[in-house]
């Protein structure tokens, strides 16, 4: 992909949109514990002088990846960049694996401990868990908003 900003300007915009620290913490249940500050600021990592890891800036509404990028001049007025999005795999395992977890045990219970069966309350149950899938359609959106967001900001075309 290439950025019209020159190393130097993509460099700039490195600074001014990325509070520094370790991107990896913010797919963790360890996010909430980052220190406070710079909320202008819409990516949380860390660079080089041609390598970046960024993730969201965000405690409360982190995405489980992480785009980790080089970069380097194309010319006076071009900046060529390599980026791969990474997830985060407690992050990204997390919002997958708790869901079906919760299906698979709950429905247990309820069948050890209930004498009778009655339909109303496994749909009920079954109903419950399954919006529980629904943030894995969510972080899908969030990513690609957040792609999108970087593209943005360091004025990159594919």
């Amino acid at each position: 992909m290439i950025s019209r900003l020159n190393k130097k300007d993509f460099k700039k915009q490195l600074i001014d949109n990325t509070k520094i620290g370790n991107p990896m913490i913010k797919g963790t249940p360890f996010a909430g514990y980052v220190k406070f500050g710079e909320f202008g600021k819409p990516f949380f990592g860390d660079y080089d002088e041609s390598n970046f890891q960024l993730t969201k800036n965000s405690s409360l509404f982190p995405i489980p990846y992480i785009i980790q990028g080089h970069f380097k001049s194309k010319g006076d007025s071009e900046t060529e960049v390599t980026i791969n999005i990474k997830r985060i795999g407690f992050g990204f395992y997390w919002i997958r694996l708790l869901p079906l977890f919760l299906l698979i045990l709950l429905n247990v219970i309820y069948f050890h401990q209930d004498s009778k069966f009655d339909w109303n309350v496994f749909i009920s149950i079954n109903l419950f868990i399954s919006l529980m899938f629904l943030p894995i359609l969510i972080v899908k959106q969030m990513k690609k908003k957040f792609v999108k967001k970087f593209n943005k900001i360091f004025n990159s075309i594919e």
